[in-house]
């Protein structure tokens, strides 16, 4: 396992269509954002029992959101 130290508004490239950014960081929290293909599945790890094709909705538009943006 790779471990990273990031701070706000620094990213992680996954591949060449990977995309990760630290949004936002709390005490007990860290946000990210994730930009990847939409055709690729990214699932919280608690979801993942649940994740058959079955049981997931199709797909969607995602709409990032303003701290996301921000860091463009």
């Amino acid at each position: 396992m790779l471990v990273l130290n990031r701070k706000v508004g620094e990213r992680i490239f996954v591949g060449q269509d990977i995309e990760i950014v630290v949004t936002r960081i709390s005490p007990t929290r860290v946000s990210l954002g994730i930009r990847a293909p939409q055709n690729m599945k990214i699932l919280r790890e608690e979801l993942e029992p649940f994740s058959s094709e079955a049981l997931l909705p199709g797909p969607t538009e995602v709409l990032p959101t303003p701290a996301f943006q921000a860091w463009k």
